[in-house]
């Protein structure tokens, strides 16, 4: 059993030594910024009163 964990931490250490080479391998790059996501108000189109408005005006003569 011990050759197990033996084993077993030499295969972990084998990778966390990769891992740190490749790290130290790597340079740091800038991110782009995320473009900015308009919100649920501006993406809606305008509202416009008088049409409503003129709708209403039109349904109340169609129900007398």
């Amino acid at each position: 059993m011990d050759s197990i964990y033996e084993f077993s931490i030499a295969l972990l250490s084998s990778y966390a030594e990769k891992e740190e080479e490749e790290r130290k391998g790597q340079q740091w790059e800038e991110t782009p910024k995320p473009q900015r996501i308009p919100s649920a108000k501006e993406e809606q189109p305008k509202f416009h009163f008088d049409g409503w408005r003129y709708f209403l005006h039109q349904m109340k003569f169609h129900f007398d």
